[in-house]
């Protein structure tokens, strides 16, 4: 399987076994093989933990009241699931 590269900056990352090189040694070759990662567990997605609060719409964690101005964002008693 070939690499399928994403340029960012100097560097390069496979988006199918996320390694990462600098993009000269791609033109260099002697890369590894792209070998598609197994995705037994899925990556765990950091931004389902977070919101934007709607009254400072800062990102905040999501707890019943946010962090920089108490606004609540849930009403009493929720609990987050999952």
């Amino acid at each position: 399987m070939r690499h399928k590269w994403r340029h960012k900056g100097g560097l390069a990352l496979c988006l199918n076994c996320d390694i990462q090189v600098k993009e000269f040694r791609i033109k260099m070759g002697g890369l590894p093989k792209c070998v598609k990662q197994k995705s037994e567990d899925p990556k765990p997605n950091h931004m389902d933990a977070l919101l934007i609060c709607p009254k400072c719409k800062k990102l905040v964690p999501d707890t019943i009241f946010c962090l920089y101005c108490a606004n609540q964002l849930h009403p009493l008693g929720w609990k987050k699931s999952g």
